[in-house]
């Protein structure tokens, strides 16, 4: 196999990613249900506003239904407080 299709890498895959990596989901539970795997602090929900395909004007219905189960902690850092936090942001 060609030299370029197998990277040396220094840390595991997954070190890159909890480091530099943000993954975004809207409007899907399934993106939900990640966050065990790839951690909750790592995830951002999205409306995808002002786009048709999005949630908007029904954004609040969308996270009281897909978020049901989840602490308010979580349904916050998902909704506001990771995304305020990459961009540096006063949530």
């Amino acid at each position: 196999m060609a030299e370029w299709l197998e990277p040396k890498l220094e840390e595991a895959p997954s070190t890159y990613f909890k480091r530099q990596f943000r993954a975004t989901f809207e409007d899907d539970r399934a993106g939900i249900l990640t966050r065990e795997l790839i951690g909750v602090d790592r995830l951002m929900w999205g409306a995808d506003y002002p786009h048709t395909e999005g949630t908007f004007p029904h954004s609040q219905e969308a996270i009281a239904r897909d978020f049901a189960g989840l602490s308010e902690t979580q349904v916050y850092k998902l909704v506001v407080g990771n995304a305020a936090s990459l961009y540096s942001l006063n949530a």
